[in-house]
């Protein structure tokens, strides 16, 4: 503990079957090769949060070493090509080391490895080829970076790594974040099919990101729809959330309706995208978050609908939220007094709170806030939506029929009503 700059402090000559090392608010910038020699027997190394530069070669006759981590070192450039030697190696750990560019390309030797953390929170970190073979990994904590044409050192590199190098990875559970950077190429949907996510049961939350600025023109959105419809996950998926899709409409995959366990459900950066077609994704029986952040060119959210029968759309929901969409005017939506068209039974009967922030010119509230379901506390009207929050002003304004009922309600960054009790505003 404690370890001012400089090498590792100490000898451990004398102690020849020491198992564990771990240092706590340290400086530590080297490690000497006889230090490293003297850790035959160590199953767990932990020398993150540190200024390391370099791993010495050595590391690599640690041959019992089970758990390493490295993370936090912010200066590490590389690690030597001796630590796929490591054959007993079950846990790597690399998080924000930021001058780390790339993993050694033998890294498929490390068939024991079952966990690899690498999330940063800027820049990319390169993952070889070779770790496609390692069949028993479970969790796989970073990135996953898949480069477009003219994107990156050696974009293009068939040898590189691809979506399609997930196929055998059936063993992946928890998180998993994939991103596309660039032009997409035209055989990414072929790539994204062959990643077999469907087989991958264990995987809970998916993250899908589009990084292609100025590069929605042309076919790109196109193939990008193809992409997310050849993602198909298991139906165990709990979460998902889909950044930077480029289309004019927001699209859902065709297999968003056999996601029957899907809890969280979110949308961002979706730049492009006018109109959102939300009642689409009613039938999703598990769902209880749903978000839409930053969507600048929305117009229109929709709860159109065509049915020949009563239904409940959203069953399960408990929050809606908006978020930055500042050209949103208006819901398109169902009249609920039309006698002569269909009605589905009700929309998001179990609904909590309602959200919406930063939506500078929507004028109105949907009109099934009218049905006063019990389970509505909270009604939240952020910052930057001065229409709305005009129309629910001292209880005077056009919307504030549909929400009076709703005992908790925030306007303006200001609790206006609390458990049914409307709070007088000081000047």
């Amino acid at each position: 503990m404690f370890a001012p700059e400089g090498s590792f402090p100490l000898s451990f000559d004398h102690c020849q079957r020491l198992r564990t090392i771990t240092t706590f608010n340290c400086e530590i910038t080297s490690l000497s090769r006889e230090l490293i020699l003297q850790l035959k027997c160590v199953r767990t190394l932990n020398l993150s949060d540190n200024d390391i530069e370099e791993v010495p070669d050595e590391v690599g006759e640690l041959v019992h070493l089970r758990y390493l981590d490295l993370s936090e070192n912010r200066r590490l450039k590389k690690l030597p090509d001796s630590l796929c030697n490591l054959v007993n190696l079950q846990t790597l750990r690399v998080n924000n080391c930021h001058e780390l560019k790339k993993l050694p390309e033998a890294m498929g030797k490390l068939t024991s490895l079952q966990h690899l953390h690498a999330k940063r929170d800027r820049g990319q970190l390169k993952l070889p080829k070779s770790i496609a073979r390692l069949k028993s990994l479970r969790t796989l904590h970073l990135w996953v970076v898949i480069e477009g044409e003219g994107e990156g050192e050696g974009s293009g590199d068939e040898e590189g790594f691809r979506l399609s190098d997930l196929r055998d990875m059936d063993e992946l559970q928890g998180k998993l974040w994939i991103a596309w950077v660039g032009k997409l190429k035209d055989s990414a949907a072929s790539d994204a099919e062959k990643a077999k996510l469907v087989n991958k049961k264990h995987l809970l939350h998916l993250g899908l990101l589009f990084y292609c600025e100025g590069e929605s023109e042309g076919n790109q959105s196109t193939i990008q729809e193809a992409v997310l419809n050849a993602l198909q996950p298991n139906s165990n998926l709990e979460s998902l959330s889909i950044s930077g899709y480029g289309g004019s409409t927001l699209y859902y995959p065709n297999w968003t309706s056999s996601l029957i366990n899907l809890k969280s459900l979110a949308f961002s950066w979706c730049d492009v995208c006018k109109y959102v077609p939300l009642s689409v994704l009613g039938d999703l029986g598990s769902l209880e978050t749903l978000r839409f952040e930053f969507m600048p060119q929305v117009k229109k959210v929709g709860f159109e609908y065509s049915l020949d029968h009563q239904v409940i759309l959203f069953p399960n929901l408990k929050q809606l939220e908006f978020w930055g969409m500042r050209e949103w005017e208006e819901w398109d939506h169902h009249d609920e007094n039309d006698a002569t068209s269909s009605s589905p039974t009700c929309f998001m009967p179990r609904l909590s709170t309602l959200s919406i922030s930063r939506c500078d010119k929507l004028k109105t509230l949907p009109d099934f806030l009218r049905r006063k379901t019990p389970l509505l506390q909270n009604l939240i009207i952020g910052f930057n939506c001065p229409i709305l929050s005009q129309s629910c002003e001292d209880r005077q304004g056009p919307e504030w029929s549909k929400i009076s009922h709703i005992p908790n309600i925030q306007i303006g960054g200001q609790t206006v009503q609390k458990d049914g009790v409307w709070i007088e505003q000081e000047d």
